[in-house]
C-alpha cells in the first residue's frame, strides 16, 4: 500500500507533451490576439482620419468665410498642415504653402495619425472643379486627382460670394 502512494505522489503535474501543447495554445491564442489588436489600431487611425477631416472642412470653410475667400485662384493650392510631406504632392519646386493659413485663429491644426500633413489640393466633384481636404494614409501617398468617392477626402465648400 504504501508503494501505491507514492506512485500517485511523483505522478502531480504536466508530462513534458501536455506542457509543450500548452504552450502551443497559448502561443496561438496571443498570436490571434496581437493580429485582432493591430487590425483594429489600422481601423481606428481610418476612423480618426475621417473624423478629422471632417472637422478641418468645416474649420477650413470657416475661416476661408472669414477672410472673404469665395474662388479657387486666390488660394494658391496645394496647401499642408503640419507633418511629414506626402508623396506625389505637386508643388512644382517651391515651398508648399500652409494650410494653418486658412483656418480661424486659434483653431487646431493636427498631423493626420500616420505622421503626414492633411493637405487642400483641386479635385473634381460632378465633373467641376472642387477643393478636398485629403490625408496621404498609412502609405503616405496622396491620391492622383480626389474625387467625392475618394477614400480620406473631404470636400471643403467655398463660402458663397456676396
Amino acid at each position: 500500500m504504501h508503494s501505491e502512494q507514492t506512485k500517485s505522489s511523483c505522478r502531480s503535474g504536466l508530462t513534458r507533451s501536455e506542457t509543450l501543447w500548452v504552450v502551443v495554445l497559448i502561443s496561438g491564442i496571443v498570436l490571434l490576439i496581437v493580429s485582432t489588436l493591430r487590425s483594429e489600431v489600422e481601423r481606428g487611425h481610418q476612423r480618426m482620419a475621417e473624423d478629422m477631416l471632417s472637422h478641418l472642412a468645416s474649420q477650413l470653410y470657416l475661416g476661408m468665410e472669414a477672410q472673404d475667400l469665395h474662388d479657387y485662384g486666390a488660394l494658391d493650392l496645394p496647401r499642408i498642415g503640419p507633418g511629414n510631406i506626402p508623396e506625389r504632392l505637386q508643388i512644382g519646386g517651391r515651398a508648399p504653402q500652409a494650410l494653418q493659413d486658412l483656418m480661424p485663429a486659434n483653431s487646431y491644426l493636427p498631423d493626420d495619425p500616420w505622421g503626414y500633413g492633411y493637405v487642400l489640393v483641386e479635385g473634381l466633384a460632378d465633373d467641376r472643379k472642387a477643393l478636398f481636404l485629403v490625408s496621404a494614409g498609412p502609405e503616405g501617398e496622396l491620391p492622383v486627382t480626389p474625387t467625392l468617392g475618394s477614400e480620406l477626402s473631404q470636400r471643403v465648400h467655398l463660402p458663397p460670394a456676396e
